[in-house]
């Protein structure tokens, strides 16, 4: 008798049981592949206008570095004395003017960097395209509406065609060309209460920087969206639902060229900040650890969408956690292996007559084990298949948006698939098993059993 193919037909005649317990296995499997979409980094959009303000997908800032709990440093409270102008660290961590950072004792505290041999050190590193500093020094507007505190800030002018060109940010007028060098062509925000009258384009406006006093022309203007949120001032639409407005990134920036912020600041303007531009952004996380390995302690070293997460979640001190996936899973596979297992329990328990008939005809303890196992494996199978193919399916979208290539998502799809397959065989195994030696006990006298 073939034990192996009455264990799947039991399991297809038991469709609501089996259905249960494969669903369970579905969803067991399928989560861990949604979990890692593209596991070393984020679709090509994630997070794009915050990436292209800041001209790259990394940044690197003295001290503020994340506590690896993995290690052993010593650490100790550290003030922040920093200003506003001199990074976009208070954008991303708003709570260091009075909660301060934790580092490890013995490791520079804020200050500005040495630009050129930091940007050396990073340039080697696998996945770094381009590195740029952060250029500014504070300045005072002279706006149609007063004097207003901002920041003067040297940048390219850089290709329109870049994907982090800030030329994308530009809503009114045109950005900076290479003919604007050491100009005074400026891009001039229109957000943070500013609007297209603050700064007419065309019309030059003045800027006190560095002990001088400048006069720009803004030939553009920009804006950065970085969400949307309901405007309850609005009254709710026909749904109930109030009307959507965007989000800006609220920073009074003067963009010039490079050239024209170092004939105002010299060579020797302190930076305090680097921009990284990723060769690849599928694999940004691994950028940012091979960066932060060369650059050592004492350095800062964030991808973007992960400052983002940061100032979401209002966390004081960012903190690098130990890898908790192998616990994850294990507990997520067990979870659908005691279901699958129960629903075989509960199967071979109302099948008892069934088996000791087997018992009668000659069947062994052996086949009655392979019998119970069968089941398991069988359902275990179907559970793996859907919920594979299903979480494959639903990341699609999101892994044809990144620049990931085919190679990469066939090793990722077996890696997953191997993974899934060998967890909850292995799991179920186990405790069907233990089921199968308790079926294995049923004597052949429950064949002359009452029902």
């Amino acid at each position: 008798m073939d034990f192996i193919r009455l264990a799947v037909r039991d399991g297809r005649r038991n469709a609501a049981r089996t259905l249960l317990a494969v669903i369970a296995v579905a969803l067991a499997t399928a989560a861990p592949v949604l979990a890692r979409v593209i596991p070393e980094g984020y679709p090509t959009e994630f997070r794009l206008p915050e990436r292209q303000y800041l001209g790259g997908d990394l940044l690197v800032w003295p001290a503020i570095a994340p506590i690896d709990t993995r290690g052993d440093s010593l650490l100790s409270w550290r003030a922040w004395d920093g200003s506003d102008w001199q990074s976009h660290a208070l954008y991303f961590l708003p709570s260091l003017p009075h909660s301060g950072y934790l580092a490890e004792i013995g490791t520079r505290a804020w200050g500005p960097v040495e630009a050129t041999s930091v940007a050396g050190t990073i340039q080697g590193v696998n996945g770094v395209a381009k590195v740029s500093p952060y250029l500014v020094l504070p300045c005072v507007v002279q706006t149609l509406d007063g004097p207003v505190q901002a920041v003067l800030r040297g940048r390219g002018p850089e290709p329109a065609d870049s994907p982090l060109s800030m030329a994308h940010l530009v809503t009114t007028g045109r950005p900076l060309s290479t003919e604007d060098r050491g100009t005074p062509a400026a891009l001039v925000p229109l957000q943070g209460g500013f609007s297209d009258g603050v700064f007419p384009l065309g019309r030059d406006f003045e800027v006190a920087v560095a002990g001088r006093t400048l006069s720009l022309r803004p030939v553009g203007g920009y804006q950065v969206v970085v969400g949307e949120e309901e405007d309850r001032t609005q009254a709710p639409g026909p749904s109930g639902r109030y009307p959507v407005i965007p989000v800006f990134w609220e920073r009074t920036e003067i963009v010039v060229t490079e050239e024209t912020f170092r004939e105002v600041a010299g060579q020797a303007e302190p930076v305090y900040q680097l921009s990284i531009s990723a060769g690849r952004i599928s694999t940004l996380k691994a950028t940012v650890d091979a960066v932060r390995k060369a650059l050592g302690p004492g350095f800062a070293v964030y991808s973007v969408p992960e400052l983002v997460a940061l100032r979401n979640s209002s966390i004081a001190t960012p903190v690098i956690a130990a890898n908790v996936r192998p616990v994850f899973l294990g507990l997520t596979f067990g979870l659908a292996g005691v279901i699958v297992t129960g629903s075989v329990y509960i199967l071979l328990s109302q099948q008892r007559r069934k088996i000791g008939l087997l018992r009668v005809v000659g069947a062994t303890r052996r086949d009655i084990v392979v019998y119970a196992l069968g089941v398991a494996v069988y359902v275990t199978l179907v559970g793996d298949a859907v919920g594979f193919l299903t979480g494959k399916l639903l990341s699609l979208v999101a892994v044809l948006s990144s620049d990931m290539t085919a190679s990469e998502w066939l090793r990722l799809a077996a890696s997953d698939l191997l993974t899934g397959l060998g967890l909850s065989l292995s799991i179920t195994a186990v405790l069907g098993l233990s089921v199968g030696l308790w079926a294995s006990r049923i004597p052949c006298a429950e064949v002359l059993r009452r029902e």
